[in-house]
């Protein structure tokens, strides 16, 4: 059987290499980012880690941080059926890791267990220089430098895919623990790379007023600057009347995206201007959806601004807005 090289490889083989095309952020140093980003608060540190998947990298599995430790630190003793010994003798002594770090605080998760039919909550502690988080954070979604670095990763060109399944290739033929994997299961690696017929779309043209057009930027996969700075078509008047709904704590950055969108509106060729603020007591979904159905100035626009990037609470707020919807 003839197995040629695709990115599912290296799913199946990744033991037996050290190449990886899967696009891979290194969060290894979990409390340095979040500190450096929290600038060393311990409640911003525990928001932004409770509920996040961490994997160990001692032994590969996942856990669910359900909190953060601050008053322990690696070099307290734990109580072992063997006897007590700190955290870091412990890494030192069963998977030959240094912590260097000695005074960093523990991630916790907790697990429960039936023994004897009864349900048990078992409390893990572990070091965060020893986890790497998996996914991405909301922050990190936001944050534009760390989006634009790992888009280096996620949209290579296919020369470069085609370069690094070729060095992964080669790095399974070159493993001899790889090779007899594969012919335990009877699979043969192909020499070449499966070649497949395929098509490639020219850029879009992207169509501005009085007939004026561009071609949109294929390497950043964008039209940003070509509508900031040329007229829409047609457009809707909206003028003052559109509505920003907000939490108290949020109310300047209401006011500062009605203050973006007078200066950028104009520029392409859309009438926006003023607007108002409705602030809400909380940033429940119920708010937002009370402060929406109440609102008497009809307006055209609805925004709402969300503190985070849950999908629930945006659904919600489209939910109430539909019925609301007139044809124009």
């Amino acid at each position: 059987m003839l197995l040629h090289t695709y990115s599912l490889c290296n799913f199946i083989l990744r033991p037996h290499s050290n190449v990886s095309l899967t696009p891979n952020l290194p969060k290894s140093r979990i409390l340095i980012f979040v500190s450096q980003r929290t600038r060393g608060n311990q409640t911003e540190i525990a928001k932004e880690l409770v509920g996040a998947i961490v994997m160990t990298k001692y032994n590969n599995k996942t856990y669910r941080v359900d909190d953060v430790d601050f008053k322990t630190k690696p070099s307290d003793e734990v109580e072992l059926k063997s006897g007590r010994i700190s955290y870091i003798d412990y890494y030192q002594k069963n998977y030959d890791i240094t912590i260097r770090d000695h005074n960093q605080p523990l991630l916790i998760h907790r697990s429960k267990t039936k023994i004897q039919g009864n349900t048990v909550e078992r409390q893990i502690h572990l070091v965060p220089e020893v986890c790497y988080m998996t996914g991405l954070t909301d922050n990190m979604r936001s944050d534009f430098r760390i989006m634009q670095d790992l888009a280096q990763y996620t949209r290579q060109d296919p020369e470069k895919r085609h370069k690094a399944l070729l060095g992964f290739r080669e790095s399974i033929m070159e493993s001899s623990d790889a090779t007899a994997k594969l012919d335990s299961w009877g699979l043969q690696m192909s020499p070449e790379i499966l070649d497949v017929s395929g098509r490639q779309q020219p850029p879009e043209n992207i169509v501005i007023k009085n007939g004026g057009s561009f071609p949109c930027d294929a390497r950043k996969e964008s039209f940003d600057n070509i509508t900031r700075k040329n007229f829409v078509i047609s457009s809707a008047e909206i003028n003052d009347n559109f509505t920003v709904i907000c939490t108290a704590k949020d109310t300047g950055a209401a006011n500062t995206f009605l203050e973006t969108v007078a200066k950028v509106g104009p520029g392409c060729g859309i009438n926006i201007r003023g607007g108002n603020v409705v602030t809400i007591r909380s940033d429940r979904a119920e708010d937002y959806i009370t402060a929406i159905r109440s609102n008497e100035t009809n307006p055209k626009i609805v925004v709402c601004l969300v503190p985070n990037n849950k999908k629930e609470k945006s659904t919600d707020c489209d939910s109430a807005l539909i019925p609301l919807l007139k044809p124009s």
